[in-house]
């Protein structure tokens, strides 16, 4: 008899509300990269960037 695979996927959105709407910042840092290295430090600033839930605030990144 074959074995059963259950595969849990965890649900989108902000793990502490469950909102699915997120608004993103980039620090200082990543905009004076962006300028100072450009083209290169444009994706040093995506890479920064940080995301935070429009509902509770909770920050990712």
């Amino acid at each position: 008899m074959p074995e059963r695979v259950v595969v849990v996927q965890p649900k989108p959105g902000c793990p502490v509300c469950g909102n699915n709407g997120w608004t993103g910042t980039y620090p200082c840092l990543g905009w004076l990269l962006a300028i100072v290295c450009f083209p290169c430090g444009i994706i040093l600033c995506c890479c920064m960037r940080k995301k935070k839930c429009s509902k509770c605030g909770f920050t990712v990144g």
